[in-house]
């Protein structure tokens, strides 16, 4: 009896071995959207709108640009997991009220962004849109901010470990994606972090070494991240580094749930990494 039991576990270790390696990982980390709604970027003030498309290896990104005038800094805004970049107007809107001139696009399979959707994709394209949008719009590598959300601050960090930037700015970041994935389904704790597919997303990895300026903000009710995933990148962090936890934000739109300390804590960082 006892061998059946062990032997019934070892092929439920295997059989979620090869599930974590397939791309059932990434269907049920990511969850893309093809609605195509430019119409929620009419709110958006103090900027003119520009649609561009940025070459991936053979995809083609979707891409807007937001021009504030008399703007010596620009903001490439790596989003979430969810929906797309026209989810990003309140985000955009608060970098261009502090002008920047901002940047969003969709990765591979997201809005009207070619190709499928995958987790192998995010690292290619964040680069491809952060090198195309230096030279195309003249911003130079210390005037360009590093926007990263939830899932997107995994290629957040990877641009920043690659590329020269003023700042990171990390929104409900994750220490690892393996150790966000144990954080929602803790049956994974069973799996070692090295079972798990590329990319791994190693935030903490990263915030050890070099890093530019860092600003982490994170709601104290996300039951999609939990805030310890911010508080540990925090503490493993070099300087400077500055961590602030909103305490009726959720994990979607961090900044709406307490507009004061989010638009504060943005205004302090950015005046900061401008001087």
């Amino acid at each position: 009896m006892l061998k059946k039991v062990v032997l019934s576990l070892l092929i439920l270790y295997l059989v979620g071995a090869v599930a974590l390696n397939s791309p059932l990982f990434s269907l049920c980390v990511i969850s893309p959207s093809r609605k195509i709604d430019p119409a929620r970027f009419d709110v958006i003030q103090g900027a003119q709108k520009q649609r561009f498309i940025v070459r991936s290896g053979t995809e083609k990104l979707e891409a807007w640009f937001f021009a504030v005038k008399g703007s010596k800094s620009l903001a490439v805004v790596h989003h979430g997991r969810g929906g797309n970049l026209y989810n990003k107007a309140f985000l955009a809107q608060q970098l261009i009220d502090r002008k920047l001139s901002v940047v969003v696009y969709d990765y591979c399979g997201y809005g009207a962004s070619s190709g499928p959707a995958s987790l192998s994709s995010f690292n290619r394209d964040a680069l491809a849109v952060h090198d195309f949008s230096s030279d195309k719009f003249g911003f130079a590598p210390l005037k360009t901010v590093i926007v990263g959300e939830s899932i997107g601050t995994g290629p957040a960090c990877v641009v920043a470990s690659q590329r020269e930037c003023a700042g990171l700015f990390l929104q409900a970041p994750f220490t690892s994606l393996p150790q966000e994935a144990k954080s929602c389904v803790p049956l994974l704790h069973v799996y070692p972090d090295w079972l798990f597919p590329q990319p791994s997303f190693e935030n903490i990895k990263y915030v050890r070494g070099k890093h530019p300026p860092l600003l982490i903000v994170h709601g104290a009710k996300d039951n999609q991240i939990p805030v310890s995933h911010a508080k540990a990148l925090f503490e493993a962090a070099t300087q400077p580094k500055t961590l602030v936890i909103l305490p009726n934000a959720g994990h979607r739109n961090v900044g709406g749930a307490d507009p004061e300390q989010f638009g504060k804590a943005l205004t302090q960082f950015l005046s900061e990494i401008k001087n």
